[in-house]
């Protein structure tokens, strides 16, 4: 609401002291901890100091009283402050102003609004001069935290992680490993698990990137996504290793065909909308997935291992981005 407006609809309440009011406003201000002053003039002495704003200059409030900036502050403070206040002045109405100063020992980041009320009669720049103080240091601090934090989250996304020696080795026998282990708990409480083997469909390119170093990039962001992907959207009680050259397995414990494949299903549209960041370039993905269970694909951990891999390379076989079932095994009934 215009200031007009509010000074005539205050005008018009019945026995409304002025002055009054005013000072049950700033009472209300003091009780928020609000930073306000109100000076004589530009460049006077403070009228008015809340004990927000007294906090802010590291001083009790009767200390601030009938001294000006000038007198408190050192010059590379003051100076700018008063300039703002001139400014304010000049251009009347409500002004807002932004500065780094030092105040009550410590830099800060300070927001001022400042509003002239001249004098009837008087010079232009006579009359008291109002102003709100808010200090955004401490946000201004937060804001910088979390971009740092967000820039190392990125650098820390794209930066590929190097394998170690050795590494599809050690992962493929640590999916055999793992593997054996389920089996035997299976077997002991007669349930099912499933093996998901996964591989990224093509090279993870883009048209004016495609070549040796630039893709070995591309494709390794791809690879930490895929491998993202897989931690943020499997049970603890499952397990991902990458075996290299862009496969996966994914053990999937206690669940059979139907359910191991509705969760491949869904990991697989999760892998198609995936948006890679990489040089101001955004990088998409598909992956061919196979999908084997026991007892019913296989009766022992080679044969699970083998009809994934052969799921998946039916998956890749009819165009990728897709998921295949490894066939069910039929035994012959003794006669």
């Amino acid at each position: 609401m215009p200031a007009d407006e509010t000074v005539r609809r205050l005008s018009a309440v019945p026995g409304l002291d002025a002055p009054q009011l005013a000072a049950a406003f700033l009472s209300l201000a003091d009780a928020l901890q609000a930073a306000i002053a109100i000076k004589g003039a530009v460049g006077g002495p403070f009228l008015h100091v809340s004990p927000g704003l007294a906090a802010l200059y590291g001083r009790p409030a009767g200390e601030l009283l009938g001294r000006s900036d000038a007198e408190l502050l050192d010059a590379p403070a003051w100076v700018p402050l008063q300039a703002a206040e001139q400014r304010a002045v000049a251009l009347g109405g409500v002004q807002a102003h932004r500065h780094r100063i030092e105040l009550g020992g410590a830099l800060r980041e300070i927001d001022v609004a400042r509003l002239h009320l001249p004098v009837a009669g008087g010079a232009a720049h006579d009359g008291p001069l109002l102003m709100l103080w808010i200090d955004r240091t401490e946000q201004r601090r937060r804001d910088q935290r979390l971009q740092q934090a967000l820039r190392q989250l990125e650098e820390q996304a794209a930066a590929p992680r190097a394998a170690p020696a050795g590494a599809p080795a050690l992962a493929q026998a640590r999916i055999e490993e793992l593997l054996r282990r389920e089996l035997d708990l299976s077997q002991r409480e007669q349930r099912e698990f499933a093996l998901v083997s996964i591989e990224i469909d093509a090279p993870a390119t883009t048209p004016d990137r495609p070549s040796s170093p630039e893709a070995a990039r591309a494709t390794a962001r791809v690879q930490e996504a895929l491998r993202s992907l897989l931690e943020r959207h499997t049970r603890a009680m499952d397990a991902a290793c990458a075996l290299g050259d862009g496969c996966h397995a994914l053990l999937l414990s206690g669940v059979g065909l139907a359910t191991a494949h509705a969760r491949a299903e869904e990991l697989r549209r999760r892998c198609a909308t995936e948006l890679v960041p990489l040089d101001g370039e955004v990088l998409r993905f598909t992956v061919a997935m196979g999908v084997a269970s026991w007892p019913h694909t296989a009766g022992d951990l080679e044969g699970l291992l083998a009809a994934s891999a052969a799921a998946r390379a039916l998956a890749r076989q009819r165009g990728g981005n897709q998921v295949a079932l490894a066939g069910i095994r039929f035994e012959r009934a003794p006669a």
